[in-house]
């Protein structure tokens, strides 16, 4: 840690009840959600995350070296590592900022008796850019692990104008994961930065960005995304996604400040179709970023939606192999197709809180043409599916509007959208292979959707 880093601001030592009702203050608990408050400096805010969250980054330490060989296909996790510190000059010149503020997390951390290093911080931050690169390279392996073609990891959709029922903006997402993974990622974190404006994101222990992408900013811009799925390219560093999509969360004030920092110095690192609105204006945007070609579109009256293909025709056939956009065979195209109808048909005009629940947690299988949840419907359940299951699917549900995004609100459930009940010794008991995660599958409780307000 560099000496001449200011030391974090803290309550005295003989004040312990006072700092305790001050850590209170910061860590909330809400059916499963972590809601964590930081503010200040790039690295006190660090040292309240690395504080608070101490307990989470212990479980991480264990978790993450065993999930980048297991699941990224790296031989080991110093190989990962190799990877992760040609990237570390970068960050440090480019993204002074965050990287003070990992600093911090290890700081923070330490203070509670965990030791954990910055090197680790930015492994985790890169996992995303850094599985679509690796991933890509290694064909091999992605053909013979079968559970890396799951990583089309969401369902999402933003509607404006005559598809909403108030005519302001309504936007939802959930977030298909491991449930191995998925388990960290129950962190709602708000953060009052000394410069920009502030900021609500889920996000997991350790992050200074979402990854599951869902936030709401203080400056009116609200977003997802969906990833996009089957890259015929290598990505090549450039600007990591975790600092592009950071400085948009603390920094723009337009949907064209979002599209110009993503584009950016990007090297296509996390292909993906990102769905912003501003809820200033009721304007939304669908945004698509590959490696050579980006493609914005922008109304205030329309719905963009996505499901890990590309939507733009020319990304998806020039830096794709993805033909599956329309397949009712496959996961994107079924939740196409049956997302197309909801938005634009079923649900026309009268696009709500509750109905964009609904649709969230919907679970229509377009070729059974009747409720079946599995790998194919909008609220994803592959532990469901009738060959090879795996721990893997919709892990929350989240929905907003212009009204309760204006006060940094959102409608949250965790576990899964439609709230599913997941016991992890009865699946490891139908399906012994997996015992290799038996110490970190999670079970997951049925929870309500409830308010999220930091």
């Amino acid at each position: 840690m560099n000496s001449k880093k200011p030391k974090p601001k803290l309550i005295p030592k003989h004040n312990k009840t006072q700092k305790m009702n001050r850590l209170s203050r910061q860590l909330q608990r809400n059916h499963g959600w972590i809601l964590v408050t930081i503010n200040g400096t790039p690295y006190n805010r660090g040292f309240q995350h690395g504080q608070i969250l101490s307990n989470e980054l212990q479980k991480l330490i264990l978790f993450f070296p065993k999930y980048v060989q297991e699941e990224m296909g790296f031989s080991t996790f110093d190989k990962y590592l190799e990877k992760t510190n040609t990237i570390i000059p970068i960050i440090k010149s480019e993204c002074s900022e965050v990287y003070q503020e990992m600093e911090g997390i290890v700081a923070g951390a330490l203070s509670k008796g965990i030791v954990i290093n910055i090197e680790f911080i930015i492994s985790w931050n890169l996992s995303m850019s850094l599985w679509k690169s690796h991933i890509t390279k290694h064909k091999k392996h992605q053909h013979n692990n079968s559970h890396n073609k799951k990583k089309a990891r969401c369902s999402s959709f933003i509607a404006t104008g005559s598809y909403t029922e108030s005519g302001e903006i309504v936007m939802a997402h959930n977030t298909h994961t491991d449930f191995i993974e998925g388990q960290f990622e129950n962190i709602v974190m708000r953060v009052y930065p000394d410069k920009g404006h502030s900021f609500v994101m889920q996000t997991s222990p350790g992050l200074v960005w979402s990854m599951t992408d869902w936030f709401i900013t203080g400056s009116g811009i609200i977003g997802c995304e969906s990833t996009i799925s089957d890259l015929n390219y290598e990505p090549k560093f450039g600007l990591p996604i975790f600092c592009r999509i950071r400085q948009i969360m603390q920094y723009a004030k337009s949907l064209d400040e979002c599209a110009n920092i993503l584009e950016k110095r990007s090297a296509g690192d996390y292909a993906c179709s990102w769905l912003f609105g501003n809820v200033n204006t009721n304007e939304i945007m669908l945004y698509e970023e590959g490696i050579k070609f980006h493609k914005s579109q922008k109304t205030k009256d329309g719905v963009f939606y996505a499901a890990n293909s590309a939507i733009d025709p020319e990304i998806r056939a020039k830096e794709t192999t993805d033909k599956t956009i329309f397949d009712p065979k496959r996961t994107t195209g079924a939740r196409m197709l049956r997302l197309g109808k909801l938005l634009t048909i079923d649900y026309f005009g009268k696009l709500n809180l509750e109905s964009a629940k609904k649709i969230i947690a919907d679970h229509y299988d377009v070729n059974l043409e009747k409720d079946h949840p599995n790998q194919l419907s909008i609220c994803n359940h592959l532990e469901l599916r009738d060959i090879n299951p795996y721990p893997f699917g919709a892990v929350d549900g989240k929905v907003t509007t212009s009204a309760l995004a204006k006060k940094g609100e959102f409608i949250g459930r965790l576990g899964s959208s439609c709230g599913r009940v997941f016991n992890a010794k009865q699946f490891l008991r139908k399906y012994p292979k997996y015992n290799k995660w038996r110490d970190f599958l999670p079970d997951f409780p049925k929870q309500p959707w409830v308010k999220i307000s930091l």
